[in-house]
């Protein structure tokens, strides 16, 4: 079993004869050993059985005032894997622990490997504090926290190092990415700037990292792929992926560009709503005449979307977004937010013009606004989800909607 190196064990052998831990003639027994068994002396001690392992490590932190760290039974922080490769750890006999601000722990089999130090900290771009364990112990955590992190490991995040990449590659990254998240049933992606890349957030949890040497190439192919300009400051834009509507929105901050992506699952058909039959009545009875609509609750712009799919039927139906997110063949769609010269006096004005029966506003901002559709309920029916005022939020209208139970409110 091999202990340490010989870089700390070269400094530290003669203090071991001083401080009568071991004998001169068992240190020189032990480094005739290690020269012929190509080992090294703390090895050919412990095997010769002239010291433990647990008496030499603590001679080592007493002498090297470095902390030891029994890994049997520690469990590291995994999002620290990203910082050293399987490869450096294997080849260095460290593993990282944790990470506090921009200082790295590290347990290191040989804490005065300088070499292996200056490489991690030229590479990293942090500070590093080295622990002492036993490199036993440390081979058993590399092979139980890397095997166990490739198997969680999405197939994007190992793309990311392949060779030669393309934009053809950048973009499976991306989509891998997208995946993933289906997969993970989240709401958002979130990329944040960082002094060693792009960290990709599932919500709130950190799943990866797109290294700083591959940043730029892959938010480039990320807005192209959402057909978005890559010099602009503020923008939102779709792209439409297995069913699933994905909106990119990007912010410049003092750290730099940050990234966030909201995930729309596929419409459900209006019949998927689990109403109950008195609900479904009372909305068949309701919509046939002119009325104001609300709908509640987070994500209702889809339950909106199916409602007005089920009235183009037979009625002509317009609905004004902030950003097209699901295309509807038979409803007409527009956009109202900063990519388009429409705003909402110019969209009131032409509803009559064009003849629409049917209008959905997904978002509302003033009472201005409420106020307009008040006056339009009288002749047509007009739906919302969304109102950024009190006042708007508790409007009385002829119907409320709270789509997690599908269940109808008459006021």
């Amino acid at each position: 079993m091999q202990l340490l190196t010989n870089k700390t064990m070269e400094k530290l052998k003669y203090d071991l004869v001083r401080e009568n831990v071991v004998t001169y003639e068992q240190l020189t027994r032990a480094q005739n050993a290690a020269s012929q068994n190509a080992t090294n002396i703390g090895v050919e001690l412990i095997r010769e059985k002239f010291i433990t392992e647990k008496e030499l490590l603590q001679f080592i932190e007493k002498k090297l005032h470095i902390p030891f760290v029994n890994l049997n039974d520690y469990e590291i922080d995994k999002h620290c894997l990203h910082f050293i490769g399987v490869e450096d750890a294997q080849k260095y006999k460290i593993i990282p622990l944790f990470k506090i601000e921009e200082v790295l722990t590290i347990a290191m089999a040989d804490p005065l490997d300088l070499f292996a130090i200056n490489q991690l900290l030229k590479s990293l771009d942090i500070t590093i504090e080295p622990v002492l364990s036993s490199q036993s112990d440390i081979k058993r955590a590399i092979e139980k926290f890397y095997r166990s992190e490739e198997a969680d490991t999405p197939q994007w995040q190992s793309q990311i190092f392949e060779e030669n990449m393309d934009d053809t590659s950048f973009k499976k990254v991306v989509e891998g990415i997208l995946d993933s998240a289906i997969k993970s049933d989240a709401k958002t992606v979130t990329m944040e700037t960082s002094k060693n890349g792009l960290s990709i957030f599932f919500n709130k949890d950190l799943k990866g990292l797109i290294p700083a040497i591959f940043t730029h190439r892959f938010t480039n192919e990320l807005k192209s792929l959402f057909n978005m300009a890559q010099d602009e400051e503020f923008k939102a834009a779709t792209y439409h992926y297995r069913g699933f509507c994905f909106l990119l929105s990007t912010l410049q901050t003092v750290n730099g560009e940050r990234l966030s992506i909201k995930i729309f699952p596929p419409l459900k058909k209006f019949i998927d709503f689990s109403f109950e039959i008195k609900d479904l009545e009372k909305l068949s009875n309701i919509i046939k005449d002119p009325c104001l609509i609300g709908i509640e609750e987070e994500y209702s712009n889809a339950f909106a979307l199916a409602l007005l799919e089920f009235l183009s039927t037979d009625k002509s139906v317009l609905s004004v977004e902030a950003v097209v997110k699901h295309r509807i063949a038979a409803v007409t769609q527009i956009q109202s937010d900063l990519n388009v010269g429409l705003n909402f006096e110019k969209i009131v004005n032409a509803i009559d013009y064009q003849g629409f029966e049917v209008i959905y506003f997904e978002t509302l901002y003033t009472n201005e606004q409420i106020e307009k559709l008040k006056l339009l309920a009288k002749e047509k029916t007009v739906i919302f989800s969304k109102a950024y005022n009190e006042k708007i939020s508790g409007l009385n209208c002829n119907i409320k909607i709270y789509n997690s139970k599908a269940s109808v409110l008459t006021d």
